[in-house]
């Protein structure tokens, strides 16, 4: 059970339809009755294969905006129709992503072009940056991301939570 500011920052982890408990969580704690002085943060990426496949785009992106101090959330696309698409995040080393998620551009939702990697999640989701982590999607996405996060430090007693 979630108890107010029980974590700094959570790092929500979806493929696919595994969206739909992180939007849960999401929602539950940034909208629910105990929001007040709750400051809780949140960082959501969010893997698919292609831009048609991307659940509730358009929403995810209005809570990314209402919620800007305290939700960040990016897109990665493993196979993007747009040449173009999330382009400009795809660099090896994160920094240009680092800096977008450290200090947000209103209106703007990130997006890359791959896969969530070791570095990504070195970057962003350690121990010392989520103080949980929770994840959701086809099994085999499952067993990929949490060794990513396994690797990075999280147990799956304290800190790392698969739905």
């Amino acid at each position: 059970k979630y108890e107010k500011n029980q974590y700094n920052k959570i790092g929500l982890i979806a493929g696919g339809t595994g969206l739909t408990p992180c939007l849960q969580v999401i929602r539950s704690i940034l909208e629910g009755p105990e929001s007040v002085g709750d400051n809780t943060e949140f960082i959501l990426f969010f893997q698919n294969r292609t831009e048609n496949d991307i659940l509730l785009e358009d929403e995810l992106c209005e809570l990314a905006e209402s919620f800007q101090l305290k939700l960040r959330i990016c897109f990665f696309l493993s196979n993007p129709q747009d040449i173009n698409w999330g382009k400009e995040y795809s660099d090896d080393k994160g920094l240009k992503l680092k800096k977008f998620i450290s200090k947000p551009s209103k209106g703007i939702t990130p997006r890359v072009r791959g896969y969530i990697t070791q570095n990504t999640i070195k970057l962003f989701m350690t121990p010392k940056d989520c103080q949980l982590v929770c994840l959701c999607g086809p099994s085999g996405f499952n067993d990929s991301m949490k060794t990513l996060l396994l690797n990075e430090g999280h147990n799956e007693d304290e800190s790392l939570y698969v739905w």
